[in-house]
């Protein structure tokens, strides 16, 4: 049996169960947390073979059966005592940082021989170019625009009614000594127009659809594992169902995706050169289904546990068949 290796942080539960199951089958993991210092001893291009050191052990790239890339950034433990300005050391540090990127990615770029889950290299996709892949797809997509003039905030909430507005890129908690903030997709109503600037920084909208329920579908290689979260019922959850309420949690069921939307997803990862990852979708009213994000790392355990799917045995089972 060969060697596992799995890049994940060290408070990922999903990490830990997918784990479980590999041990249970008598595999051997090597797990990576981000923080955890990689030494790549040496490379040799005739044999195609790394020598890595992690924790003080060694392992050559040649005894990998199976790779997962579930999260993190990965550092090598380099130290200098070069006596110069603090400026020159931080260029310094970027500089051996960039090398070393390079590095790890030619690492993960020659394992193609074996089998490999999730992307280090697309760990995270532009917003704005998924929303247009999406419409290549065939996907509907609720009307998008970015603007930082108030005017155009009107115009728009003039034609389309109810807007909603969200992060160009992954919704950022932002936590100091004395503050913490957490950025949720907000509703825009005609009060909250009046309250903005003449300009502002560059903002995504989007019109705001109707909805009957919300699907999170996580996809893993060809098949999908998807869940109905009725949020629409509770004001805290009506625009962005991860504001959690847990005196009233939302109601959540297995569901089926249609072939046709399935094919779809699955076109649309292609693309973006992913084999798993999470998918969101609102359902309207009139039944039609608006992709709004893929995320190529999300969180899968929202949707194994509550619709009792076995995602974490069949990632194992994944890695090993």
């Amino acid at each position: 049996m060969g060697i596992i290796l799995i890049f994940s942080e060290n408070v990922d539960e999903s990490s830990n169960e997918v784990i479980d199951w590999l041990i249970h089958y008598n595999y051997k993991v090597v797990r990576i947390n981000a923080g955890t210092y990689i030494k790549f001893i040496e490379y040799d291009e005739v044999t195609d073979v790394f020598q890595l050191s992690v924790n003080d052990e060694l392992f050559l790239s040649s005894d990998l059966q199976a790779i997962w890339y579930r999260k993190g950034e990965f550092y090598y433990p380099f130290f200098h005592e070069i006596k110069q300005s603090v400026s020159f050391s931080k260029k310094l540090d970027q500089y051996v940082t960039e090398e070393w990127k390079d590095l790890f990615d030619f690492f993960i770029d020659r394992q193609k021989k074996i089998k490999i889950l999730g992307s280090y290299q697309n760990r995270s996709v532009n917003k704005l170019k998924v929303l247009d892949l999406a419409k290549q797809c065939g996907f509907l997509v609720p009307h998008t625009f970015i603007t930082s003039k108030k005017s155009t905030v009107e115009k728009n909430f003039e034609s389309h009614g109810f807007l909603i507005v969200k992060g160009i890129v992954d919704s950022p908690n932002i936590n100091s000594e004395d503050i913490l903030v957490n950025a949720y997709t907000e509703r825009i109503d005609h009060d909250s127009i009046e309250k903005l600037p003449h300009e502002f920084f560059p903002s995504l909208f989007q019109k705001e659809i109707v909805k009957k329920f919300e699907i999170r579908s996580f996809m893993l290689n060809d098949c999908f594992y998807s869940m109905a979260i009725f949020s629409q019922g509770n004001p805290n959850t009506l625009t962005d169902f991860r504001k959690y309420d847990k005196h009233k949690p939302n109601r959540t069921v297995p569901f089926q995706l249609k072939r046709d939307t399935e094919q779809k997803c699955k076109k649309l990862a292609k693309k973006i050169g992913i084999n798993s990852g999470s998918f969101d979708f609102i359902v309207s009213e009139n039944e039609e289904i608006f992709f709004l994000e893929i995320n190529p790392v999300g969180q899968f355990m929202m949707v194994s546990k509550p619709c009792n799917y076995p995602i974490e045995m069949d990632i194992a089972n994944y890695l090993i068949a």
